[in-house]
């Protein structure tokens, strides 16, 4: 919601900060497996696989707490 605000102080746009040189040069990058912190982290995002079928069942509040306990519990918490 505060994208424009975000671009216009920090003077460059998200489409600039995603150019795939960028995105290759950042430091970030995992390579192979990756540690075991990147490992386990993306397991957890995996499990939120779930809230599409619940999403494609109708079954919304199912989805949403599954989606709100990997952002806050797992994601924030670490």
């Amino acid at each position: 919601m505060n994208l424009e605000k975000a671009e216009a102080a920090a003077g460059f746009t998200l489409e600039e900060l995603a150019a795939p040189a960028v995105r290759a040069a950042a430091p970030h990058a995992v390579k192979g497996e990756g540690e075991l912190v990147h490992r386990w982290i993306f397991s957890r995002w995996r499990r939120l696989r779930g809230s599409r079928q619940a999403l494609d069942e109708f079954r919304f509040h199912e989805a949403c707490q599954t989606i709100y306990h990997f952002f806050w519990g797992d994601f924030c918490d670490w």
